[in-house]
């Protein structure tokens, strides 16, 4: 249960992990359902946040010097964009792989209220979990 929790805790950050993959090896293994859910929920809805963080504080030299985070990135400039646009409901889609993480971490630069953050970013992670295993356990 660790192992899942930390896989999706990292998949939530900047980092390169899919955590599908954590997902769907702790089902195959047997691990029961709604830890398995709770699990990844609450390691991937973590991990998100400190990702918020590492935005509200990109201007720190420590973030920018080891986790490569800057504003000016035409990546995250994009994001940043986009996050101005649509406002807190974009981060219902943040679990999408590719542009996820990046709106995330926009939102923490622009000063998206941290209970907005919440509100949406668990959702749509939440819920996103909630069909995957379901729909797992359905076809398995």
């Amino acid at each position: 249960m660790f192992y899942l929790f930390a896989g999706c805790f990292l998949s939530a950050t900047i980092l390169p992990f899919a955590s599908e993959g954590f997902i769907i090896v702790a089902l195959i293994k047997g691990m029961d359902p709604v830890l398995c859910f709770l699990s990844a929920s609450a390691g991937n809805c973590l991990g998100s946040t400190a990702t918020y963080f590492m935005g509200v504080m990109c201007d720190n030299y420590i973030i920018k010097k080891y986790f490569s985070v800057d504003r000016n990135n035409p990546a995250i400039k994009k994001a940043i964009d986009r996050v101005n646009k649509y406002k807190s409901p974009i981060l219902l889609l943040s679990w999408i792989p590719g542009i996820g993480d990046p709106i995330v971490l926009a939102s923490g630069i622009i000063g998206i209220r941290l209970r907005d953050f919440i509100i949406y970013t668990y959702s749509g992670r939440i819920v996103r979990y909630m069909v995957m295993i379901a729909g797992f356990k359905w076809i398995w």
